[in-house]
């Protein structure tokens, strides 16, 4: 359980958000490059970065409690931690999924 939280969730919350850096600057690159080559004023990629940026936000906030009660619930196997991590995981996780 303990490599279970950390490789797939918190180690997804530190990789996801650099991808997203890099994603990012390469579609603001891209930006620069089009807008030099046909003079648009406004192009879909803006928009694209912006839902990137939300997405990675959205992911980082609700996965990174998640991965942290899970690695917990590793290391005090108390029963009133184990009640009080399993609502966070199922709170955050449905939030996680109506916001998809």
């Amino acid at each position: 359980m303990l490599v279970n939280g950390i490789v797939t969730k918190i180690l997804p919350c530190i990789l996801f958000p650099l991808i997203t850096v890099f994603l990012v600057t390469v579609l603001r690159k891209a930006n620069k490059n089009r807008e030099s080559l046909n003079k648009a004023k406004k192009t879909r990629s803006e928009k694209t970065s912006w839902l990137v940026i939300f997405l990675a936000v959205t992911f980082f906030v609700l996965e990174i409690p998640v991965g942290v009660a899970t690695v917990l619930q590793t290391v005090y196997t108390d029963m009133g931690y184990t009640y009080i991590a399993t609502y966070i995981v199922d709170y955050c996780n449905a939030f996680f999924m109506s916001s998809i």
